[in-house]
C-alpha cells in the first residue's frame, strides 16, 4: 500500500484493507499497553474533560501515526494528542490512543483504542481495541461487525423499565437540562451501570448492554464508534436524533433497539420542554 495515490473511486478497497491494518497496529501497541498498564506509566496533567496524559498516550498515538503515514500517506490525521496533519484527499484517520486514560492510570481494563477512517466527513470504519482482554470490535459502512467477543441476541421488543443503559461518568451531564434528561432517564430503566469509556459501546455491540448515554464527548471519542454501533444493527445519534458528526455537540446516544433509542430521544425532549416553560 506504501506510496499508493488513492481516489474517491476506492473506498470499498479501503474498507476490505481496515481490518488487516487493524491488525498490523494491535501488534505494534497491544505489547506497550499491556506492559503500560501492568507497570503504570507516567502521568500529566492536562486542560480537558479528562484531565489526564500518559507518555503511553502519546507514544501509541505516535506509532498510529506512523503506520498511516507510509500506508496512506496523502490522508489527513486528526489525535486526540498531536496536532493535526493535514490531508490531500476526501479521507481523515481520527486517533484516540487511550480512550479511558483514567481508567487506563488506576488499573481498570475498560479503556481502549479508537480508530476511525472517515470519508467526507462520515465515519465509514471505527476500531475499539482492549489490548489487556484483547477484545476487538471492527465496523465497516455496510458491512456485518467483525468481533473477537461473541455476541448475544437481544430482544426487540424490550421496554425501558427492562434495559440496562451505561455511561461513564454522571458527571458528563452537568448543566441542569442535561442532569434532568440522564436523572430521568435513569429512573425509567432497570440497572444503570458507570464506567466503561469506548469499552462499553463495544459491550453494546456484543449485546450486553441496552443504551449508551454520554455527553461533553469529542470527536476522537465517537467517531470511531458510529461504524462498530451500525455494524452491529444500532443506533447512535445525538440526544436529538441526528447523525454524529465533527460538529454534534458532543451528546452520544446508542442502542442496538430502535425503540428504545426512540424512547430516550423522546425523554430528553420532554426535558427540553419542562426547562422551557
Amino acid at each position: 500500500m506504501t506510496g499508493i495515490s488513492f481516489t474517491d473511486d476506492n473506498l470499498e478497497k479501503r474498507l476490505d484493507e481496515f481490518p488487516a491494518l487493524c491488525s498490523k497496529i494491535s501488534e505494534k501497541i497491544g505489547p506497550l499497553l499491556k506492559r503500560g498498564f501492568s507497570s503504570g506509566a507516567i502521568a500529566q496533567r492536562k486542560d480537558a474533560a479528562s484531565p489526564i496524559v500518559t507518555e503511553l498516550d502519546l507514544k501509541c498515538e505516535k506509532v498510529l501515526r506512523e503506520i498511516l503515514i507510509q500506508d496512506y500517506p496523502e490522508d489527513e490525521i486528526l489525535g486526540e494528542e498531536l496536532p493535526a496533519r493535514e490531508g490531500t484527499n476526501s479521507y481523515s484517520w481520527v486517533i484516540d490512543p487511550i480512550d479511558g486514560t483514567i481508567g487506563f492510570q488506576t488499573g481498570k481494563p475498560m479503556f481502549a483504542t479508537l480508530l476511525a477512517l472517515v470519508y467526507q466527513e462520515k465515519p465509514v470504519a471505527g476500531w475499539i481495541y482492549q489490548p489487556v482482554l484483547e477484545h476487538s470490535w471492527i465496523g465497516r459502512q455496510g458491512k456485518e461487525l467483525i468481533s473477537s467477543v461473541e455476541s448475544k441476541s437481544f430482544p426487540r421488543d424490550i421496554s425501558l423499565k427492562d434495559s440496562v443503559i451505561s455511561s461513564t461518568t454522571p458527571a458528563m451531564f452537568s448543566t441542569p437540562l442535561y442532569e434532568s434528561f440522564f436523572h430521568r432517564l435513569c429512573e425509567e430503566v432497570w440497572i444503570t451501570s458507570f464506567g466503561g469509556d469506548a469499552y462499553q459501546y463495544g459491550l453494546l455491540a456484543q449485546g450486553r448492554i441496552d443504551l449508551v448515554v454520554e455527553n461533553q464527548m469529542a470527536w476522537h471519542d465517537f467517531a470511531a464508534l458510529v461504524p462498530v454501533i451500525e455494524s452491529a444493527g444500532g443506533q447512535i445519534t445525538d440526544f436529538e436524533g441526528n447523525p454524529l458528526r465533527k460538529e454534534s455537540p458532543g451528546e452520544v446516544l446508542a442502542s442496538l433497539n430502535p425503540n428504545l433509542h426512540e424512547e430516550a430521544i423522546q425523554i430528553f425532549h420532554s426535558s427540553k420542554e419542562m426547562k422551557t416553560r
